[in-house]
């Protein structure tokens, strides 16, 4: 057998060898996808789907792509949580000593809705109490949870983004009112606690709570009727 053909043999077989390796961990990605899809919908009941999630096995990374998690039906069609992108690149030195370490994460949020439905419940309260009823507390950790027993050790980089917060309330007539933050690529570094995000919490609060004042400033003022400016009557002329 000439070494060419052997050549052609061995690039045939290499490149079937790598289809099946690519075609396996796509493979892989999906079933992850369909699991979380589905974990996330039985245990909170709200709509949950995924564009893209790719796991990094031999470098540690988790990259999740257009992830949106909507509301009930009785809290309305706006999505609770819009993110265009979740990347988690994981220590894996730390893992040895039990540890929960992040090289980097990338937390890019478009949308956040806060919602009051008509019998004056919020969603972000009706999604806290169906995970603790689902078991996801301090009480009740679930058998699975494969994060039990490990101690954060904390974040190299953290890259946060929100572009705005919806407020809606059900029990009136008025729309929803997009609240634009514009936070861009904000990066922390060396993050052991939520401390270092107590500012940026405090900003987004902040920059939510003026922006409503002005709008209710602005409907008031175009809701009441305008004054006409007079002027004061004008004395005999003097000589």
């Amino acid at each position: 057998m000439k070494l060419t053909t052997v050549a052609k043999v061995a690039a045939a077989l290499a490149a079937a060898l790598f289809a099946l390796i690519v075609a396996a961990v796509l493979s892989a990605d999906w079933v992850l996808k369909k699991a979380v899809v589905g974990a996330v919908q039985e245990q909170t009941g709200f709509p949950f789907e995924i564009g893209k999630l790719r796991l990094g096995l031999l470098n540690g990374t988790l990259h999740v792509q257009d992830l949106k998690l909507g509301n009930p039906p009785e809290f309305g069609t706006l999505p609770l949580l819009s993110i265009p992108e979740i990347y988690f690149a994981y220590d894996l030195e730390a893992a040895k000593t039990n540890g929960l370490a992040f090289r980097e994460v990338r937390l890019n949020f478009d949308q956040v809705s806060m919602v009051v439905d008509a019998r004056g419940r919020t969603n972000l309260t009706e999604i806290a109490a169906r995970l603790d009823k689902a078991g996801l507390s301090q009480s009740r950790p679930l058998p699975t949870n494969m994060l039990n027993g490990m101690t954060f050790a904390g974040i190299g980089k953290l890259q946060v983004s929100l572009g705005q917060v919806n407020l809606a309330d059900l029990r009136t007539t008025n729309p929803p009112r997009a609240i634009v933050i514009g936070l861009t690529n904000q990066v922390f570094t060396n993050v052991t606690d939520l401390t270092p995000l107590a500012p940026l919490i405090f900003k987004v609060m902040a920059k939510t709570m003026f922006q409503l004042r002005c709008g209710r400033c602005a409907l008031t003022t175009r809701g009441s009727p305008r004054l006409r400016r007079t002027r004061p009557a004008r004395g005999p002329d003097r000589p």
